[in-house]
């Protein structure tokens, strides 16, 4: 009896601002090629992506017209015939600009090739999939959970490429304060990581993932705890051009804001950032029962 040839799969992926929607499929799905299509605005996203994915699988880099759909679409099928011509292809239609999935769409309509589209939900994230069948009518096939794909080293490396890590905390009370809130988090958080200074001056607290959701933190007590800076500092790392939308933000006080801290505390909101008050840290370096209960509460509930 002849054997069936089994056929090299391809994921096309569209390249985007946040490189996330891409990299958790690629890990779930374990294809042999990842095809890697980007523009002129995403190389450097496409760069960490490939760096990140190649000890994996094959990567293979495509640049397109990022609003000119019929030049993507040709330039893409011509490049995807060359080079996965023979293989298993299924495209991801969620990143990209909307021509670039316009133009991929219509060749995974013409070709017959099942596609997916990640949904980021507050509790989880959606991996849903979709087939077309010979006489073109699409279908959703299934939609599943996805399980923990990556570590904060991924989605660092994914994000910023290069990032520097201090070993310890900082001397004095505010170390102190880092280190009691790092202790009490660890045994109940996937992964933490103290001291992370992407995009060369941006530095972070603590960095936290719990499966594949993200969250940085900034630490603070005393002075600092009742200024503007931790709130900037926590909206610019969490900007597109650095570790993305789909970062949670929080801001941990070893103090109680009073009155006077309300705009700040509006601020806070504006910015999506969750501010977590433990005003039970003392110079033993210790917090109270309470507090340790509500900080790992708060983390988990956003995360």
């Amino acid at each position: 009896m002849q054997m069936r040839e089994i056929r090299q799969s391809a994921m096309v992926l569209l390249v985007g601002e946040q490189p996330a929607p891409n990299l958790l499929p690629v890990r779930h799905l374990e294809p042999d090629v990842a095809v890697l299509v980007y523009t002129d605005y995403t190389h450097r996203t496409a760069e960490n992506l490939r760096r990140l994915l190649e000890t994996s699988c094959r990567c293979l880099l495509h640049k397109v017209e990022a609003y000119d759909i019929p030049r993507a679409r040709d330039s893409l099928a011509h490049f995807l015939e060359e080079n996965v011509g023979g293989f298993s292809l299924i495209f991801n239609l969620t990143g990209g600009t909307k021509p670039m999935v316009l133009a991929a769409f219509e060749l995974a309509h013409r070709r017959g090739a099942p596609f997916v589209y990640v949904e980021t939900r507050r509790d989880r994230t959606v991996l849903y999939v979709y087939s077309i069948s010979p006489q073109g009518t699409i279908g959703l096939e299934k939609q599943e959970s996805l399980g923990t794909t990556i570590t904060i080293d991924d989605y660092l490396r994914a994000y910023v490429g290069e990032y520097d890590k201090a070993e310890g905390f900082a001397p004095g009370e505010g170390g102190a304060f880092e280190r009691a809130v790092y202790a009490t988090l660890e045994p109940h958080v996937d992964e933490i990581l103290p001291n992370v200074k992407v995009g060369g001056a941006i530095e972070i607290d603590l960095v936290i993932r719990q499966g594949n959701r993200i969250g940085i933190a900034e630490v603070k007590r005393g002075k600092a705890a009742r200024k503007k800076r931790p709130i900037e500092q926590l909206a610019t790392a969490s900007a597109r051009e650095f570790l993305g939308i789909h970062t949670r933000r929080f801001l941990i006080l070893g103090t109680a804001w009073d009155e006077s801290q309300e705009s700040l505390r509006d601020l806070a909101k504006a910015r999506d950032i969750t501010v977590i008050e433990l005003p039970s840290f003392d110079e033993k370096g210790s917090l109270s029962a309470e507090d340790r209960e509500q900080l790992i509460e708060r983390i988990l509930e956003r995360l």
